[in-house]
This record gives structure tokens, C-alpha cells and sequence, in this order.
């Protein structure tokens, strides 16, 4: 069975949505903050600080669009409460909460997303961003690790023409 928390580096943890929900072992982790990554998320202790990430696990999700707020706010958090953990869930603990959480190992660290997600995977084995999501970060490197739309739409245009001409080609 699979564990519900794993710490992934010091006092930055990632679970599913019953790991938010228990006091006993918020406080058993010395966890204060909380990044919920699901559709419909309360504050369910209002002794932790919480930021809400409404979003779906879909190939339709624009995840890249919280990655600057997802890790200003984490390493706010790692230095104002510098003893403190941070949890960040989503449903599973799979694939939205290690999206956001390889966003953050990618800027603080400078790794690729692929480095990111192994270092993840390797304290959770369970954990698989879906498809789009795993593109989006590759996106989120390549714009040097800042949201910015721009570039965003120019990156894909160039996957889009990439695509056309290796098509065309076969």
C-alpha cells in the first residue's frame, strides 16, 4: 500500500487529499502550509496557511499558468517559516501536486523536468503528471522558468510546426 505523505526534499512534502485532511499527522510532520491542488478545496484547519489550486487532472488543464505563483508562494513559505514543512496534494498525489512540486525543484534547483520528476519519483514511486503536464513543464524550462505567455505561444507554435513538417514528411 502506498503511502498517503513523502518528504521529497527537507520540509517539502507531497500526499493525497487524506494526507490534508489528518491533524495528527500535519502536526506529527511539523507541516504549516498546505498548496491544495484540486477543484474544490477548503481550509480545513485554519492554524495552517492554504493556497488553493482549482484545477482539474486533464489534457485540457493550462497547469503552467500557476508554476510562478505555486513556487513564489513555497519559497516564501521555506523562508519565513524556514522550521516548518509544506505539504502539497492533490487527489492521488500522482500528477497535479507533482507537476507544481517539479515546477518548484526545476526553478529552486535548475533541473530539468525530467531530473525533477525523478528525484519525486524516487521518494514516491506512485507519481505519473500526465502527458500535457509533462510538456507544460518542459514549456515552463524553456521560458527560462517564468510564466510568461508570450513565449509560451511561441514554443508551441514551433511544436505545432514541428509536428506539421514531420507528418508531411512521412
Amino acid at each position: 500500500m502506498a503511502e498517503n505523505l513523502n518528504q521529497i526534499i527537507p520540509n517539502i512534502f507531497i500526499g493525497d487529499f487524506s494526507a490534508s485532511q489528518s491533524i495528527t499527522l500535519l502536526e506529527k510532520k511539523n507541516i504549516r502550509s498546505i498548496v491544495s491542488v484540486i477543484k474544490h478545496s477548503s481550509s480545513s484547519f485554519p492554524q495552517f496557511d492554504y493556497l488553493n489550486i482549482p484545477i482539474d487532472d486533464n489534457l485540457n488543464t493550462n497547469i503552467c499558468q500557476y508554476f510562478d505563483i505555486v513556487t513564489d508562494w513555497i519559497q516564501s513559505k521555506l523562508i519565513l517559516q524556514p522550521h516548518f514543512g509544506i505539504l502539497i496534494h492533490c487527489a492521488a498525489g500522482v500528477s497535479r501536486s507533482t507537476t507544481l512540486l517539479a515546477a518548484f525543484l526545476m526553478k529552486s534547483k535548475n533541473l530539468s523536468p525530467k531530473d525533477a520528476i525523478s528525484l519525486i519519483s524516487s521518494k514516491r514511486p506512485q507519481v505519473q503528471p500526465n502527458d500535457f503536464f509533462i510538456y507544460q513543464l518542459e514549456l515552463y524550462q524553456n521560458c527560462n522558468f517564468q510564466w510568461d505567455p508570450v513565449k509560451v505561444f511561441i514554443n508551441l507554435l514551433n511544436w505545432i510546426s514541428f509536428l506539421t513538417c514531420s507528418l508531411i514528411s512521412h
